[in-house]
């Protein structure tokens, strides 16, 4: 946002959700300035709503365990989760896929898999961990596990 606040609807959704419920979001993709090109956009801006205090922010690792390039650091990122070279279910056969470089590319997919990077693949993960440990803990996501 323009002036760094987060949208209203956002922040009151946020409130209103019960405090037993946890919200995790991807922290964005904007961490390298050469990335993000002219957008204009800082290196350290807030992505909403992963820097709301009440949401848990989720930030990309590479294959090597380091903070990926497009991976803001921010203080409010609150965990760190694989989120580069992912690779996931997809369909099978060619697809156009944009890319910044090249425009519209057909793309092969002969195996039924492919490889994305992004924060928001690491927030997956890290919703699913919380999720298993959620189970175990009786359904108390806030519940250290073992404890």
């Amino acid at each position: 946002t323009a002036d760094g606040d987060a949208p209203l609807i956002i922040a009151r959704t946020i409130e209103l959700l019960t405090p037993q419920m946890v919200v995790v979001a991807a922290a964005g993709n904007h961490g390298d300035p050469k990335l993000n090109g002219d957008s204009g956009t800082n290196e350290r801006a807030a992505c909403w709503p992963a820097a709301l205090s009440q949401v848990e922010a989720v930030g990309a690792l590479t294959e090597a365990g380091d903070r990926a390039e497009f991976s803001p650091d921010v203080r409010w990122t609150t965990f760190m989760a694989p989120g580069q070279n992912v690779v996931g279910p997809f369909l099978t056969g060619t697809v156009n896929v944009q890319t910044r470089e090249h425009g519209t590319l057909p793309t092969d997919f002969p195996d039924g898999w492919a490889s994305w990077s992004g924060t928001s693949f690491a927030a997956g993960t890290v919703a699913g961990r919380l999720a298993r440990m959620t189970a175990r803990n009786g359904g108390d996501p806030h519940r250290r596990y073992g404890s």
